[in-house]
């Protein structure tokens, strides 16, 4: 199957949501997004923590130091690496391991940045807030007047911007705390939330079109939840996350370390298999697009 590529859609924009609240006015929405993960334990017996003197060392940095200091850091991980592999006393093996504990360190950074982020932003994460272009795919093809189910909505923004364009958006997801966090940060005559399972309670409400967008993934059987999406509409939007979008995506998968945008997916797709899938629930492929995720619009068979 060939992609395509998106036509070009100007679209309102709302500056509550392209601005930083200058004055942090939402301090639950900034504080919960810093204080979500518990506070590290200082107790010098638990085996988890450095030393003791190190962690007070590190405390009484300065920013500008303690960033020199993981610059220096990493610098001499190299060289000693290099220094070993010159003696004849690393190999490969090491440098994969190098790797590995560099997936680690990494995946705190991302934590630290994306609390941060969330927090600049009153709770609300930039990704789903002001990266248009990310569901500029649903967005051009979600018509004015359309009732649109949003299946795994979670709290992202484009449900908003479907509602301000002028469809009327209804959102389900199974957790209830991402829909009452949907209910706070989101408000439209035109947009409603519902603790849902669209697997365990189907409707008979009509829509035009079902969005799916990132849940699948998650899923130990997707094609039953698209094909349960048949009933709600004859029209559908799914978007996954690709298995070879990155480089090191596809560098930490060949050498057999974690290598998906998520831990808990249960897959990352390649266009064969999103193709595949969506067609075994009884859809009828009329787009696939690959770009930073995978995106098909589908209609119903029969």
């Amino acid at each position: 199957m060939t992609p395509t590529t998106s036509p070009t859609t100007a679209y309102p924009t709302s500056p509550a949501l392209t601005e930083p609240p200058t004055d942090l006015s939402d301090l639950d929405g900034t504080i919960g997004a810093l204080t979500k993960a518990p506070r590290p334990d200082p107790n010098p017996a638990n085996p988890a923590n450095p030393p003791m003197d190190l962690l007070e060392r590190a405390g009484e940095l300065d920013d500008e130091q303690l960033a020199r200091l993981f610059e220096f850091v990493l610098r001499e991980r190299r060289h000693r690496l290099g220094d070993r592999l010159a003696a004849g006393g690393a190999h490969r093996t090491d440098l994969v391991a190098e790797l590995a504990w560099w997936q680690r360190v990494d995946t705190q950074m991302q934590i630290h940045m994306n609390d941060v982020a969330c927090s600049v932003y009153a709770g609300r994460h930039p990704k789903h807030w002001l990266w248009r272009e990310h569901k500029r795919f649903i967005l051009d093809r979600a018509e004015p007047g359309w009732r649109v189910l949003d299946v795994g909505c979670g709290a992202s923004a484009y449900l908003l911007w479907l509602a301000e364009l002028g469809c009327s958006v209804t959102g389900w997801d199974i957790n209830p705390d991402r829909v009452a966090q949907a209910q706070q940060i989101m408000a439209h005559p035109s947009l409603r939330f519902e603790v849902r399972d669209v697997m365990a309670s189907p409707t008979d409400e009509p829509f035009d079109l079902a969005v799916c967008s990132h849940v699948i993934e998650h899923l130990d059987e997707p094609v039953a939840m698209l094909d349960s999406l048949r009933a709600c509409a004859p029209r559908l939007i799914v978007a996954v996350p690709p298995d070879a979008n990155r480089w090191q995506k596809v560098m930490f998968r060949e050498l057999g370390l974690p290598w998906k945008d998520d831990e808990d997916h249960r897959r990352e797709y390649s266009p064969a298999l999103l193709g595949e899938q969506v067609e075994r629930a009884g859809w009828i492929i009329d787009e696939l697009v690959e770009g930073v995720d995978l995106k098909v619009l589908a209609h119903r068979s029969g």
